[in-house]
């Protein structure tokens, strides 16, 4: 019983499809062993609860032996106790050779009042398995040790995944403005910011034609965004990402760039953004900088209207507010009212 397939990392998270052996059950209908093939039925109760493998007999040497769908490179091992947790002794995985390899063991095991999910730090299997022996110490206790499931969690294969396409963004993003390396340079209002011709050509048709209209000497002059703004673009060119430290104040920016440039990837990234960073200290700074220019945002607008109708109260005591033109008050009085009275 594969649950999760995480083709990024290879890993694979698996609940037990069988239960091979065991010491003994408590009984075969509230407590039995095949209670732990599957997806756990008690956790995050605690206690005697049926549901759980519980043994019938209370000493030191119970156990259960499980199977798994597919065999892995073990990686780790969850294991769901749900009464008198700590019960768990010693954790075999079965060898190529069919025989039983120690993974941890614990001179004396625990008594814990409480469920919770054991992930013990293993000594990692050099082989593939798919079964899993679990042996449980009842006589501290002097009661029933129970476990609801048990997932593994491995690769099929011993060799590490390859990097994720987060990787290769990171590697992209070092290249932006650098110097050393780059082919075009814009001159952004007065600041110098370098770029390469051929990734800004594949990945924004606007930008394309900004290079082939280009010339091969000289600063490409961009008067209509601020630098802030021009790095997000670049960014999001390079890694599909913005900056995570760019303000909201400037996200307006960077969606206003990116309309000019018609890519709606990077209007729909900034407005995300925008909405995850309002602030009742920003909201004002961001709402005003949404309509003080062409182009205007009606989602943007929206957002921040809709901040300002569910904390208007805060925000009118803000210094931000308290500074607007008289006539931008009220509007956005008016505005945040007229929103409220919707809800």
């Amino acid at each position: 019983m594969t649950s999760t397939d995480m083709s990024a990392t290879g890993v694979l998270q698996q609940w037990a499809s069988t239960v091979t052996s065991f010491s003994s059950q408590y009984d075969s209908d509230g407590w039995p062993a095949s209670v732990v093939v599957g997806q756990p039925r008690v956790y995050p109760r605690y206690g005697d609860i049926q549901g759980a493998w519980a043994p019938r007999t209370c000493d030191s040497k119970q156990f259960i032996e499980l199977g798994y769908d597919t065999p892995v490179y073990m990686s780790s091992i969850n294991i769901y106790e749900t009464f008198n947790a700590g019960g768990v002794k010693k954790l075999s995985v079965r060898s190529p050779r069919g025989t039983w390899e120690t993974i941890w063991e614990t001179p004396r095991v625990q008594v814990i009042k409480a469920s919770r999910i054991f992930s013990p730090d293993i000594k990692i299997p050099k082989f593939r398995t798919k079964e899993v022996r679990i042996d449980v110490d009842c006589s501290v206790a002097q009661s029933w040790v129970e476990i609801d499931a048990v997932m593994l969690v491995g690769r099929e294969l011993s060799c590490e995944p390859p990097p994720s396409l987060s990787v290769l963004a990171d590697d992209f993003a070092k290249l932006v403005n650098d110097k050393d390396t780059s082919d075009v340079v814009f001159n952004v209002k007065g600041t110098e910011v370098y770029a390469h011709r051929a990734i800004l050509s594949v990945r924004s048709p606007r930008l394309k034609v900004m290079m082939s209209n280009a010339p091969l000497k000289g600063a490409i002059p961009v008067e209509n965004m601020n630098v802030h703004a021009f790095i997000g673009v670049l960014h999001y060119v390079y890694s599909g990402r913005i900056p995570d430290d760019h303000s909201a104040y400037i996200l307006v920016d960077v969606w206003r760039a990116a309309s000019m440039l018609q890519m709606d990837g990077l209007r729909a990234l900034a407005l995300m953004m925008i909405n995850s960073k309002l602030e009742i200290n920003n909201v004002v700074d961001v709402y005003a900088n949404t309509i003080a220019k062409e182009p205007i945002s009606e989602d943007l607008r929206e957002v921040c209207l809709e901040f300002l109708a569910s904390n208007l109260a805060s925000v009118s005591l803000t210094p931000q507010f308290k500074e607007l033109p008289q006539q931008l008050m009220l509007e956005i009085v008016q505005l945040s009212t007229a929103k409220l009275s919707l809800k």
